[in-house]
């Protein structure tokens, strides 16, 4: 868990493009919103785990205990003949690197931006007391 100014968020990217957003915290938009992606960008998006080895990661994190405060990103995956649930703990050096990697590139097909904010626009929200 991230006890700092992380944006939390949940994001949901369907094989027939549409994107379901949820802002939760530190994000410019909290609360729904509904997207849509090209053709394309989820071809893309599933692109993104190929030649990965996300298929194989531990389903939920191996270590927790060498850092106290850093986030967790999860991550599932299916494409009709597979899936993969993974719960990442950025802690955690190896799964943290595959499942970071696949995470920022969805992030960038989708745009998050438009939903999180800008790093500048998520300074200005209030941090925790």
């Amino acid at each position: 868990m991230c006890f700092g100014s992380c944006p939390a968020y949940k994001l949901t990217v369907y094989d027939d493009g549409r994107v379901h957003y949820d802002g939760k915290a530190y994000v410019v938009t909290m609360g729904s919103k509904d997207g849509k992606l090209t053709s394309d960008e989820v071809a893309k998006v599933r692109a993104a785990f190929d030649g990965t080895s996300f298929l194989s990661l531990c389903d939920t994190p191996e270590d927790k205990s060498s850092a106290t405060d850093a986030p967790d990103t999860n991550i599932y995956f299916s494409d009709g003949t597979r899936s993969k649930y993974v719960l990442t703990y950025w802690g955690n050096p190896r799964s943290a690197r595959v499942v970071g990697d696949i995470a920022k590139r969805i992030d960038d097909i989708v745009h998050i931006e438009q939903y999180i904010g800008t790093p500048q626009e998520r300074e200005k929200i209030p941090s925790r007391p």
